[in-house]
């Protein structure tokens, strides 16, 4: 045998051999088919319903002793006017009405003078009309308070007072004593360190003769003298202004600042237009509705702070 033969046959063996311990194959699975996916639609987001809407009304609160009152007549004239309804609800508490104003619906409120300024100074809402009421030939929209001296008493200002005697009404309260602290202290004097003393009369006329014969300092509401007479005295000559207070409004209209610019002009209007009276007038305690003039709110807001009365922390 050749060498060439032999090669050949231990070539041949040896591939034999490593065929032998190579693997059998497996054969791979056959794939099992499957259903395509189908895209199915995303469920369906609610949309929220839009104030103004039947089932969410724009709100309006009213400052009333009768809680049971009802706003039908007045729901039922925003709706017309305006495309949008509202719900009137009725407030005895200042602090309840108040809570609605600075919560998250947008709302209108016809409150007192006090709550409205109150509501202004928490950011609730803004005025947009006062309340005016009819007093004989007079048309009140406000009330201010005059402090008086004797004309002799040689009181120009707030920082005379020191040490003396301020006379005020056993039964008053606003333009007698109220509005008379908050003029003192924002022009600069503290009557409760400051004053003399206080003392309390029965009545106006007792109050002014008083101040006449230089007994005391005393206030009075602006424009009032002449309604009263004090035997023996000529008042108008007897007696001389030192301050005069700005206004508090008897009360008004305000709005949220939730509330659409568009929307506010249109309710403003419907309180201002006489034809439209009636839709508030049963529930509302004004004779008329008259512009809120920047100027006056202004002044008023400027006293609140001089005299560093804490209505927000009040109304709370």
């Amino acid at each position: 045998m050749s060498i060439r033969h032999l090669e050949l046959i231990l070539a041949t063996a040896l591939l034999a051999a490593a065929c032998a311990n190579r693997p059998v194959a497996t054969p791979l699975p056959t794939a099992t088919p499957s259903p395509t996916p189908l895209s199915r639609p995303l469920p369906t987001v609610a949309t929220a319903v839009p104030f103004g809407a039947e089932t969410r009304p724009f709100l309006m609160v009213i400052l009333s002793e009768d809680i049971n009152a009802t706003g039908v007549a007045l729901e039922r004239t925003l709706r017309d006017q305006t495309g949008f309804a509202f719900r009137v609800e009725f407030y005895a508490s200042a602090a309840q009405a108040l809570a609605v104003l600075c919560g998250d619906v947008p709302a209108f409120g016809v409150l007192d003078g006090w709550t409205l300024l109150a509501a202004q100074m928490r950011g609730c809402a803004l005025p947009l009309l006062f309340i005016e009421q009819v007093e004989g030939a007079r048309r009140v929209s406000g009330v201010s308070s005059q402090i008086l001296t004797a004309r002799e008493s040689g009181i120009n200002s707030a920082d005379n007072f020191a040490g003396r005697t301020f006379c005020r009404i056993q039964d008053g309260g606003l333009t007698d004593w109220v509005l008379p602290v908050l003029a003192m202290r924002s022009n600069g004097f503290e009557p409760f360190s400051s004053l003399g003393s206080v003392r309390r009369l029965p009545d106006v006329p007792s109050m002014l003769r008083a101040v006449a014969l230089n007994e005391c300092i005393g206030a009075i509401e602006t424009g009032a003298l002449s309604r009263y007479r004090v035997e023996g005295l000529d008042l108008q000559q007897a007696l001389r202004v030192v301050l005069t207070t700005p206004e508090v409004p008897l009360g008004g209209l305000v709005v949220s600042p939730l509330m659409p610019d568009n929307l506010s002009a249109q309710v403003r209007q419907i309180f201002l237009d006489p034809e439209m009276r009636q839709a508030w007038r049963a529930v509302v305690n004004a004779d008329a509705f008259v512009p809120a003039e920047s100027g006056r709110m202004a002044a008023l807001d400027a006293l609140l702070q001089l005299a560093a009365l804490d209505l927000l922390a009040a109304s709370r």
